[in-house]
């Protein structure tokens, strides 16, 4: 059933204010709230792929915020309401001294896509992955099938905050993971272990296979597993050697959509690690990049091979099942300027976003004769640097971004020719 509230004064406005944009005879659609940066983005969803999409195309979806919203008769409550059709975008945004993530939705049967409503962040958000968890009554019922929507929210903080997502208008995250904080200043004394990042936390992986573990990594230099049903901290690795001193950066880490255990991370010490997570010491670490490694994305038709986008612009794809002693791939060149995300879709589509505010769309389906992804299409989305990405899972061909402008761009890209070949060679479609 429908799901209705009100829209206050400040609220209608915002969503009046979108519009439909039309660029080359190809719709990019743009959404204009506050000003600020949209510093990474999600589309919800439960299809078992690398990025979590977004249509609600099941029953439990339906209860999205649905326990603190009631049907009202107002005026506006069709303007608002959450049907099975449409799309929920989340969006971490920072203005001067605000911070808030965003819900957005997108009605694809208008075109519209609106603020449905925010809520307020402590710190700067740096990275935003959206779990579904077993409810606790459908835990004490025997039915792991019934499901509650929650966000791991990642910032300049040292903590990782949970909120729920089926309670609007939230006042204070449900669950904290570790301990909130100022950052531990840098000292040649080695620190004791403890069970929470000790600086930002830059990523965050929810694991489908083992929905109570989520992977974080920080600029603290390390990695770390989080269990989810009791909140602590269950294992950390350092992804700086011990005969090194300088610290590293993580900036990506993303489990393998098939091997539930394997977890890939990259970051500023410009390396690719692969680790077994059942075993402490099981880590195979690849040769150096040119550049640090900004983003990871697991090829859902190719399960061994694993793209990295670098801060030189290039992207660069390993056969892990060849181990680190392998060679690369590929490299290609996206362009010169740092490559901030990548995200496959279910069909093996590879988009890369830069800061060069363009979108670039690659044939991933490699083979032994064609390791090198083509290029298929490319967009530059009016948004300025982009920050974010990714593909909706209910339409795998939807795509959004985020950009230093403070706006989130939506763009169908099957309306490119080139983009609609591949996706025809993909279903055998005519």
């Amino acid at each position: 059933k429908p799901v209705r509230y009100e829209l206050s004064a400040a609220e209608r406005e915002a969503a009046a204010s979108a519009d439909r944009r039309e660029d080359d005879g190809r719709s990019a659609t743009v959404v204009e709230p506050i000003e600020g940066l949209p510093r990474e983005l999600w589309f919800q969803g439960d299809s078992p792929a690398t990025i979590i999409g977004g249509v609600n195309d099941d029953a439990d979806d339906d209860e999205l915020m649905g326990e603190a919203m009631s049907s009202d008769d107002g005026s506006d409550a069709a303007d608002v309401e959450i049907t099975p059709s449409d799309a929920v975008l989340l969006a971490g945004r920072t203005d001067d001294d605000w911070s808030a993530l965003e819900v957005h939705v997108y009605d694809d049967q208008t075109g519209s896509l609106y603020t449905h409503h925010d809520l307020a962040l402590a710190a700067f958000p740096l990275a935003v992955e959206w779990l579904r968890l077993p409810s606790s009554s459908s835990e004490q019922e025997g039915d792991p099938k019934t499901t509650n929507s929650y966000v791991a929210v990642g910032t300049f903080d040292t903590a990782i905050e949970i909120w729920n997502l089926d309670v609007l208008d939230a006042l204070e995250p449900t669950a904290t993971l570790g301990t909130p904080g100022k950052k531990k200043k840098k000292t040649s004394q080695t620190p004791k272990k403890k069970k929470t990042h000790t600086d930002a936390v830059t990523t965050l992986a929810w694991n489908r296979a083992s929905t109570n573990t989520l992977a974080s990594g920080s600029a603290d230099s390390t990695v770390r597993l989080w269990d989810l049903q009791t909140a602590t901290c269950a294992s950390t690795w350092d992804v700086v050697a011990a005969t090194e001193s300088t610290p590293s950066r993580v900036e990506a880490c993303r489990w393998h959509p098939r091997e539930a255990a394997a977890l890939a991370s990259g970051g500023e010490d410009r390396r690719v690690t692969l680790r077994d997570c059942r075993a402490k010491d099981s880590a195979n670490v690849y040769a150096r990049e040119a550049a640090p490694i900004e983003a990871l994305a697991w090829n859902p038709v190719a399960a061994a091979a694993l793209v990295a986008a670098c801060d030189d612009g290039a992207l660069v794809g390993y056969d892990v099942r060849g181990g680190p002693s392998a060679p690369a791939l590929f490299r290609v060149a996206h362009g010169t300027k740092a490559v901030s995300t990548i995200a496959f879709n279910d069909d093996g589509l590879l988009a890369s976003a830069s800061y060069d505010k363009a979108v670039k769309l690659w044939d991933g389906r490699s083979s032994s004769a064609t390791p090198s992804p083509a290029l298929v299409a490319s967009k530059e989305m009016g948004v300025g640097k982009l920050f974010a990405l990714t593909f909706d899972e209910g339409d795998p061909y939807l795509l959004a971004v985020g950009g230093s402008k403070g706006l989130l761009a939506l763009w169908d890209t099957t309306e490119n020719d080139e983009v609609a070949a591949f996706k025809a060679s993909t279903t055998g479609a005519s």
